[in-house]
C-alpha cells in the first residue's frame, strides 16, 4: 500500500504538476484519489487540464474530476463544446462548474447544465 501511494504521490506531484500545498489540499478534499489508478488518474488529468483547459487550482477547488469516468468527462465536455457552452471560467456568462460536468445523470446534465434534451445528448453520443 505505501508503495502504491507513493506513486501516486509522485505522479501528482511530478506527472502532472501539483505543488505539495495543492497535493495536500486533494488528499484532504479527496483521499480516494491515492486509492485510483495511475493511469486512469493521469488520463483524467489529461482530459481535464489539457483539454478542457482546467487550471491546477480548478481541479484542486473540484477534485471529483479526477474520480469521474475519463470517457464520462470527455464526452460531457465535446457535448457542451458542440453546443458552445463548454464555459469554465467562473468570471464570464454560462460558467459550467466542472463538478457539474461530472456530478450529475446524464437528464440533469441535459436539462440544468447543456440545457438541451437528453435525446440530443444520446443523439450525439451515438455519433461518437
Amino acid at each position: 500500500m505505501c508503495l502504491f501511494f507513493q506513486r501516486t504521490s509522485f505522479a501528482i506531484e511530478e506527472e502532472m504538476g501539483f505543488s505539495p500545498s495543492e497535493m495536500k489540499s486533494l488528499l484532504l478534499s479527496q483521499p480516494k484519489i491515492w486509492r485510483a489508478n495511475g493511469v486512469s488518474l493521469l488520463r483524467r488529468f489529461e482530459i481535464a487540464h489539457n483539454q478542457i483547459g482546467l487550471s491546477h487550482s480548478q481541479i484542486v477547488q473540484f477534485p471529483q474530476i479526477l474520480m469521474s469516468r475519463d470517457f464520462r468527462i470527455k464526452q460531457r465536455h465535446d457535448y457542451l463544446k458542440l453546443i458552445g457552452r463548454d464555459q469554465y471560467d467562473p468570471l464570464k456568462p454560462n460558467y459550467v462548474s466542472p463538478s457539474a460536468l461530472v456530478s450529475s445523470d446524464d437528464v440533469e446534465f441535459c436539462t440544468t447544465i447543456a440545457k438541451t434534451s437528453v435525446q440530443n445528448f444520446n443523439d450525439f453520443l451515438k455519433t461518437r
